[in-house]
């Protein structure tokens, strides 16, 4: 099985953050979401995670 390099997983993170904020601004301040404000979180803390551990 190939691992996954480095730099591939820095790009997804970076990607999956930016793709995240705008879903976490619209649950949090639009429409006012508990369920969808906690799932864009916890990719955002997954995404917070990887980063760590890529970087």
């Amino acid at each position: 099985m190939k691992s996954i390099d480095r730099s591939v997983l820095r790009q997804a993170t970076l990607a999956v953050m930016a793709v995240d904020f705008p879903f976490l601004y619209v649950a949090a301040v639009g429409i006012e979401s508990v369920a969808l404000t906690a799932a864009a979180l916890a990719v955002m803390a997954a995404a917070a995670v990887t980063a760590a551990i890529v970087y």
